[in-house]
């Protein structure tokens, strides 16, 4: 309520609601998009960052289901897409390895 009231002085709203986001992070940082098994994809983990990026990480999901040779050739950063975003499995009972880090969903 004192956030809308300093965006919005002299205002008297009938009733405020507020409601939490939930944040899925993966152990990369990236989001996951890719095949996970043929004809069976994903595009998760947007890290906090997936509503400023939902457009283009949209099209790059999009891409990878309807043209899996066109991205495969997608590029970011100078790095394929196809390595940057491939999705990982986190083994529950095994430590150790990069994609062993477990991934977190945090409520704001």
């Amino acid at each position: 309520e004192n956030m809308l009231r300093s965006f919005v002085p002299n205002t008297d709203p009938m009733s405020i609601l507020s409601n939490s986001c939930a944040t899925l992070n993966t152990p990369t940082r990236q989001a996951y998009i890719g095949e996970i098994e043929d004809g069976w994809a994903v595009a998760t983990g947007g890290n906090g960052s997936a509503a400023k990026s939902s457009d283009e990480l949209g099209r790059l999901a999009a891409t990878c289901i309807l043209d899996k040779r066109a991205f495969e050739q997608e590029r970011i950063c100078g790095k394929l897409c196809v390595e940057v975003f491939r999705p990982r499995s986190v083994p529950a009972d095994e430590e150790g390895g990069e994609d062993d880090v477990p991934t977190t969903i945090q409520h704001s």
